[in-house]
């Protein structure tokens, strides 16, 4: 019974997924990729989701919020989604969120699953790294400290810890 409701998660996970890129895709722009030369993914602006991110197991896409549009992150945040395609790494999440779906009451598999995600980051970052050298530690610096900023615009209360 657990694997059964293991698979059917999965598989609403997969129609979930698939609902959401026909979303974004219906809600989006067309990035210019004559400005990224050595980019061989299209690179799509959308307002739905987190800042950056890649999708596609068949056809890949890096899909940027626009505010990302003027930021000059922008070529470290492209050259991090970017690894993650050139890595495989959408293939491997996808594995991960099939095991973590089957195995889903199993608490040590749902650390695994967290674990193997972190590590596909960090694996990112360090090849980032390598190849940007320390301008992608600023602009990561850069683009956290923005987004610590836009969530703590609104916050009148300062805890005393």
């Amino acid at each position: 019974v657990l694997l059964f409701s293991g698979i059917g998660l999965f598989t609403l996970r997969v129609a979930m997924y698939v609902k959401l890129v026909k979303n974004l895709k219906a809600n989006s722009s067309l990035y210019s990729t004559s400005k990224r030369a050595n980019c061989i993914y299209p690179i799509r602006f959308t307002s739905i989701g987190g800042p950056a991110f890649a999708t596609g197991l068949v056809n890949p896409v890096i899909w940027l919020t626009p505010d990302m549009k003027n930021r000059e992150e922008l070529n470290s945040v492209i050259e991090h989604e970017l690894t993650h395609l050139q890595q495989g790494d959408i293939y491997w999440t996808w594995l991960i969120c099939a095991i973590e779906s089957v195995f889903w009451w199993n608490p040590i598999c749902l650390k695994l699953a967290r674990l193997a995600k972190e590590q596909l980051e960090l694996s990112c970052d360090e090849k980032c790294m390598r190849k940007l050298k320390g301008k992608y530690q600023l602009d990561l610096a850069s683009l956290l400290l923005s987004e610590h900023e836009k969530k703590s615009k609104n916050n009148f209360f300062t805890p005393l810890f």
